[in-house]
């Protein structure tokens, strides 16, 4: 168990996803399309487990997204990390990638659930955000 959620009363969801964050390193939420509301996927471990900030998409099909994120997963459980503010080539090979910092405002709108992981009240610890954005261009 994370050191951190030892002792605490987890219900099954939650012991759930410290079980994929313990086992993969990370865990992806999905957040589905709604009628005129696309949908969104983000990391939840990645701080946690390699002291990266977590990775949100917005855009693209929920499988597309919850593929990308395991293969941006992968490449920072390798070393090769995911910077803000700049173009990821190596993400999609036929479309531009470029990360934005996510304002600290948004987190709660965006992470819903997942908050109670990522800023856990036993912990002072802090995570940070970073947006995958994906250009609708071909290159």
């Amino acid at each position: 168990m994370i050191p951190r959620f030892q002792g605490c009363t987890l219900d099954a969801e939650e012991k759930d996803a410290i079980e994929k964050i313990e086992t993969y390193g990370w865990m992806v939420m999905n957040i589905k399309d709604e009628p005129g509301k696309s949908g969104w996927s983000y990391t939840i471990g990645m701080y946690e487990t390699y002291g990266h900030p977590e990775i949100i998409i917005f855009g693209m099909s929920v499988d597309s997204r919850h593929s990308i994120l395991n293969w941006i997963g992968k490449n920072i459980k390798e070393g090769k990390p995911f910077a803000a503010e700049q173009e990821h080539d190596w993400v999609l090979t036929e479309y531009g990638c470029w990360s934005k910092p996510v304002q600290k405002r948004w987190y709660y709108s965006l992470l819903g659930w997942a908050r109670w992981v990522l800023s856990n009240k036993r912990s002072t610890r802090q995570f940070s955000l970073r947006s995958g954005v994906v250009a609708g261009q071909a290159r």
